[in-house]
């Protein structure tokens, strides 16, 4: 086949690799013809061909095994979250939404110092580039099969850490960072009204979730709050978007939408 020099190359094999799985002829779980395989085919360079599985890990349809290639999803049901803006507490402490109350920490969770990008900056309400704890870990259901459900990561202000080493330490004790941070304060967290948005997985968000780098993260941005009013923790959790739904409840009519509604000027 003579090289395809079309800027839509990748878009075009991405379609031809749906089409044929959705004519059944590579079922979930199955593996896709290599990379190699389809450079020769369609006589492309090897990017190209790296961008169309890319379009296929981004829509959901494929997903990468480390070292065996690229397979066909199979199907896995949808987890919905509803949008619960309750804290609870259980034998391990605070929790957000009991949709995912039952997840376990899966690996080893890192804890570390760096610098504070600008949005992470604002929602601390510290100079950009100060210096926070982060702390990271992947949720999910553990054991033999299990599957990675969200990674959570904390962001606490360097300030906090002076005053209350604990929360930049491995271990924290029963109840968290959390249960640690009220304790010192001698009172109650709070946290105001959580803001969702979507973000591109990270290569390192990829491997932990097990979907393709640039994959749609569902993303939360939880601020926790001193009574007197100081932001001592962002916490941003992300889920990824081919495996979850939120659910915000039914939609209600406003006053200005009761029924029957006036008719429109023209």
């Amino acid at each position: 086949m003579a090289a395809d020099t079309s800027g839509n190359s990748a878009q075009r094999i991405a379609q031809d690799l749906l089409a044929a799985i959705e004519r059944g002829e590579y079922a979930p779980g199955h593996q896709l013809p290599s990379q190699n395989v389809i450079k020769a085919r369609y006589g492309v360079a090897a990017q190209t061909v790296q961008n169309a599985f890319a379009l296929l890990h981004q829509q959901g349809v494929t997903e990468g095994r480390h070292g065996a290639g690229t397979f066909v999803r199979e199907h896995r049901p949808t987890v919905v979250i509803p949008i619960d803006h309750s804290v609870y507490r259980d034998d391990r402490g605070y929790y957000f939404g009991r949709a995912t109350q039952s997840y376990d920490l899966i690996g080893k969770p890192s804890v570390t110092v760096g610098r504070a990008p600008q949005q992470v900056a604002q929602r601390l309400s510290v100079p950009s580039g100060s210096s926070v704890v982060v702390r990271h870990r992947v949720l999910g259901t553990a054991g033999e099969g299990g599957q990675p459900g969200q990674i959570a990561t904390s962001y606490l202000p360097g300030w906090l850490a002076e005053e209350l080493p604990v929360v930049g330490e491995a271990s924290t004790g029963s109840g968290g960072i959390y249960d640690r941070i009220e304790e010192w304060a001698g009172g109650p967290l709070s946290w105001p009204t959580p803001r969702y948005g979507a973000v591109p997985a990270s290569a390192e968000d990829g491997t932990s979730l097990r979907v393709a780098p640039g994959t749609p993260l569902l993303t939360r941005y939880r601020v926790a709050v001193l009574p007197d009013g100081r932001p001592v923790e962002l916490n941003v959790t992300r889920w990824p978007g081919s495996r979850y739904e939120f659910e915000a409840g039914d939609v209600v009519r406003d006053e200005s939408a009761a029924w029957p509604t006036a008719p429109l000027r023209p």
